[in-house]
């Protein structure tokens, strides 16, 4: 069973403007991975940057349902030093900040970690060092889940 990590855009994407072709597809496929996990076939893991990430969204009502949403999350990883100091070496390679925590917090207890952020995706899949893959939902999706 994989363990996977949602970042905060893809728990964002069912609730963006469904009229753009890669925003649905996304969306789509966001909602496919938490069935999996609904039906017991993957593990979410939130993490504590997820939460300080979605409780510091402005739109108030679009911060409510991506609470909903990511409370799918059945283990939460907590920020701790060893997070902290693999985030600092992710973003001494390119990575942004947030990213940084969340690509380290996933890392820690995760096989995946899903984000729409292609340029994100480029950057973490360039680094050697990293023990988890960075996709984008629908391409995991529609590759079979692999």
């Amino acid at each position: 069973m994989n363990n996977v990590y949602l970042d905060v855009c893809c728990y964002n994407r069912p609730f963006d403007d469904q009229t753009d072709n890669k925003i649905r597809l996304e969306s789509d496929a966001v909602l496919s991975i938490i069935s999996l996990c609904e039906n017991n076939l993957i593990t979410i893991y939130g993490s504590d940057i997820i939460d300080y990430e979605i409780n510091n969204c402005a739109n108030i009502e679009k911060r409510n349902k991506v609470l909903i949403l990511s409370n799918i999350c059945l283990y939460k990883i907590k920020l701790n030093n060893s997070i902290i100091n693999m985030a600092t070496f992710l973003e001494k390679n390119g990575i942004d900040s947030i990213d940084a925590l969340h690509l380290a917090a996933a890392e820690s207890k995760c096989d995946i970690l899903f984000t729409t952020d292609l340029d994100f995706i480029k950057k973490a899949n360039a680094i050697e060092k990293l023990n988890i893959r960075v996709l984008n939902p629908a391409y995991w999706v529609i590759s079979g889940g692999r």
